[in-house]
């Protein structure tokens, strides 16, 4: 869902990267920023886990303008692929804007591919987001590799959406600024049009139509009236960014609590296992003292 902040004059959009594990998520993320100007990105923060990390960070596509005098901001984010994971995917994609689904090239990942797109419709549909309208970008990445599908193989098995898709080597740096580029201008036009709109192809190559004109096509609210009503209201403490949550904070917490519960419930196995041996010896024992 995307935010307005009339204290901080932004417009903020959230776009998620995933995929099944080890998929290149994080190395696409890590590209990107590393290729980004300082001026137009903030530090990457990474939240660890035992065996995968999300990271995230902000950058402002300056080239894409400003909507109603507010600049334009775009949070991305990667999602552990583990299958462990689950419960910290659906977190993360809350309030997702847009979605870049980087599938593994490899022939012999196609299952896990597929197996992540439908973990991707579930875990939106938990959330209420609508996968057939919301912007998606597939990336096929690990190009460099041999023994990768072509891109009519990847397209038939996971590009139900005939939405565009992009060759990849994320090690390399290379398809990883294409990929973000044509999300964050779908994601961009959607939220400058004040509602859902087509993620189809042909969003790549239409022209830009003014914001005026976006919104007088729109037949959501558009995003010019959802700023004014902002001005117009008095500010309050919600709307500070201090009073934001602190997703690297939240999601420090989560993963601590999700490997604490599955402590506890392997505690509790190992206990089962040895109460059931300890009755088993007791009984043996009884039946050994009644036969003497």
């Amino acid at each position: 869902m995307v935010l307005f902040s009339p204290h901080t004059k932004e417009i903020r959009a959230k776009i998620v990267y995933y995929g099944p594990g080890m998929c290149g998520k994080t190395t696409n993320l890590e590209q990107v920023h590393q290729k980004m100007k300082g001026n137009v990105r903030s530090d990457l923060m990474s939240v660890a886990t035992e065996s995968d990390r999300t990271i995230y960070f902000d950058y402002l596509p300056v080239k894409l303008g400003r909507i109603g005098g507010y600049d334009f901001k775009v949070r991305t984010f990667t999602v552990p692929g583990q299958p462990f994971y689950k419960d910290t995917r659906k977190m993360v994609l809350q309030g997702a804007d847009g979605i870049v689904f980087v599938a593994d090239s490899q022939s012999y990942m196609l299952d896990q591919n597929k197996d992540s797109l439908y973990d991707l419709k579930q875990n939106l549909r938990a959330n209420g987001i609508d996968y057939d309208t919301i912007p998606l970008v597939l990336q096929y990445n690990k190009r460099d590799l041999v023994d990768v599908l072509s891109k009519a193989e990847l397209d038939a098995a996971l590009n139900d959406r005939n939405v565009e898709s992009f060759y990849a080597s994320a090690l390399h740096g290379r398809g990883v600024l294409e990929t973000l580029r044509s999300i964050t201008t779908q994601v961009f036009r959607q939220v400058r049009q004040g509602g859902k709109a087509s993620s189809r192809k042909t969003w790549n190559n239409e022209t830009t139509k003014t914001s005026k004109d976006a919104e007088a096509t729109s037949p959501h609210r558009g995003v010019a009236d959802v700023i004014r009503g902002a001005e117009e209201d008095t500010p309050s403490a919600k709307d500070t960014p201090e009073s934001l949550l602190n997703m690297k904070e939240f999601l420090v917490l989560h993963h601590n609590l999700v490997k604490r519960v599955n402590q506890l419930e392997q505690e509790h196995t190992r206990l089962s296992k040895e109460h059931t041996h300890l009755k088993t010896l007791v009984g043996r024992t009884l039946s050994t003292k009644e036969q003497e």
